[in-house]
C-alpha cells in the first residue's frame, strides 16, 4: 500500500513538473528584441539547444540549453528574466528551475522550429520518384 502511495507521489511529481503551466508567468508575444531594449533590468535567457537558437538568434540573448542550465546559471545577472524555449516542456522546466534559485521570471516566449519547405518538397519529390529494386 505504502509503495502503490509513494510511486503515484513519485509520478504525480514528475508530470506536474513537465506539464504543468507555471503561475504568474506570462507569455510575451511579439518580438522580444523589443523587450529587451525597453529596460535595462531584463534579460533574455535562451533555454533552446544550440542547434535551434543559432538558427533563430536573438540579439542580447544569453543562451544557456535547458541541458547546461543547472552547471551555467550562476553566469545568468540578478537582474528580471525572460525565458526563450522551443517547446512547453523546456519552458516549464526552464523557469521552474530559475525560480527555485530565486530569479524572477517576468515572461516567456516558445519559439518553434521554422521548417525549411524547400527543402522538405525535395526530400518528398526524391523519395515518391525512387524505385525499389
Amino acid at each position: 500500500m505504502y509503495v502503490l502511495l509513494f510511486l503515484s507521489i513519485i509520478v504525480f511529481r514528475f508530470i506536474y513538473r513537465r506539464y504543468m503551466p507555471v503561475f504568474g508567468v506570462s507569455n510575451i508575444s511579439g518580438n522580444v528584441s523589443i523587450c529587451n531594449k525597453k529596460s535595462n533590468n531584463i534579460i533574455i535567457v535562451d533555454a533552446r539547444d544550440f542547434q535551434t537558437s543559432s538558427q533563430d538568434m536573438i540579439k542580447g540573448s544569453q543562451n544557456i540549453p535547458l541541458a547546461y542550465i543547472r552547471r551555467q546559471y550562476v553566469d545568468i545577472p540578478s537582474k528580471r528574466i525572460i525565458v526563450i524555449a522551443s517547446d512547453a516542456v523546456e519552458k516549464n522546466l526552464s523557469i521552474r528551475f530559475l525560480q527555485k534559485k530565486g530569479f524572477t521570471i517576468v515572461g516567456y516566449s516558445i519559439r518553434k522550429e521554422q521548417v525549411d519547405n524547400c527543402n522538405y518538397e525535395l526530400q518528398y519529390a526524391s523519395k515518391k520518384n525512387s524505385v525499389k529494386v
